[in-house]
Parts: structure tokens; C-alpha cells; sequence
């Protein structure tokens, strides 16, 4: 988790956050493919896009960005990482 944002939207008595969520996806560099990793950050954002209200505590979950991860070297594909924003909404000066 990245960073939490606080903003007063909506009604005087409610917060709407945003929490920057990354997930990496770690893979066997002498084995792996571009096509390989590029279909497992797909299968992330499907799963993400099922779940968009995280069973009622969030309001949406927005991705933000992929990117392949690679060797130091450069030379092979080492995973990935998967950025989304989880949009959500408390009562004010609630933090639980």
C-alpha cells in the first residue's frame, strides 16, 4: 500500500479515500515469457473488475498502471506490477 488520500466529497458527515494499492506478481526469470506475465496482469484485472466493491466496503477500485518487471540485467521477464486505486467512502473522523 502506497498512500491514503483524504477528501471531503459527498456529504458534510462522510470522507471519500482513495488507497493506492500495488501488487506484484513474481515469476521464474528463466522460464517466463512476455505473453506469459502480460496474461497474468490481464487475469489480475479481470479479478479486480469482479470484485469492484470489495463486498460492499469500497465504492470502486480503478487501475492505474502495469509494468513488467525484468531482470537487472534487462535481459528477462522477472513479473510484473499491477497499480489500482481503491475508492471508499467513512464517516467523518471515523478511522476504523
Amino acid at each position: 500500500v502506497s498512500q491514503s488520500r483524504y477528501e471531503f466529497l459527498g456529504s458534510a458527515d462522510q470522507w471519500t479515500r482513495s488507497l493506492t494499492v500495488e501488487i506484484e506478481a513474481k515469476a521464474n526469470p528463466s522460464s517466463t515469457s512476455d505473453s506469459t506475465m502480460r496474461q497474468v496482469i490481464a487475469d489480475v484485472y479481470a479479478a479486480l473488475g469482479g470484485a469492484t466493491t470489495l463486498s460492499g466496503n469500497a465504492i470502486d477500485i480503478v487501475g492505474v498502471g502495469d509494468s513488467l518487471m525484468v531482470t537487472e540485467d534487462g535481459r528477462q521477464i522477472a513479473g510484473a506490477k499491477i497499480t489500482a486505486r481503491v475508492i471508499y467512502r467513512t464517516i467523518r473522523f471515523q478511522e476504523s
